[in-house]
């Protein structure tokens, strides 16, 4: 378990665990996305191999892409909701993308870790920020198909927006 001053994407690749939040975990597979907060404690319990893409995304890129990244409603899910409705609850809501999915991002991840590598940090926050745009679009699909676990997840999401924007 651990925690920082930073968003951190996790995307499991291949292999299989528990990701852990505070006390609680759900469940984790390949495809699965989880959005940890900064000063969140958290952590992976692999049940022989886990790989994970661990995308550290720093309070400074949110705040500089805050105006256009909020212009969606599915970036305020995936960074604010979904993670408060995780801790409160033991059922799986996180964002989970297909086979399909998870293989036509594996080059977006590979182009984000080069970049950062190279210090190319221009070309890197370009593709994160389309890298973000993009699961965002996935959820929106998700949310509009409003069916089985989703529906139940879509109900949570909307009470959760309505007491954030009005209290």
């Amino acid at each position: 378990m651990h925690s920082h001053q930073f968003y951190e994407m996790n995307i499991i690749v291949s292999g299989g665990g528990r990701h852990y939040v505070d006390e609680s975990y759900v469940e984790a597979k390949p495809g699965d996305v989880f959005v940890i907060p900064p000063n969140v404690s958290h952590g992976y319990y692999a049940n022989d191999k886990i790989d994970v893409y661990h995308i550290l995304i720093k309070s400074d890129f949110i705040k500089r892409y805050k105006q256009e990244l909020s212009g969606t409603r599915e970036f305020g899910i995936l960074f604010d909701v979904e993670p408060s409705v995780r801790w409160a609850s033991s059922k799986k809501c996180n964002l989970t993308l297909t086979y399909d999915e998870l293989n036509s991002i594996k080059l977006q991840l590979s182009s984000i870790v080069t970049a950062e590598k190279e210090k190319n940090y221009i070309y890197q926050n370009a593709m994160t920020l389309a890298f973000i745009c993009g699961l965002c679009n996935i959820m929106q699909k998700r949310i509009n198909k409003n069916s089985g676990h989703t529906a139940g997840f879509s109900q949570i999401v909307n009470i959760t927006e309505y007491i954030k924007n009005n209290l």
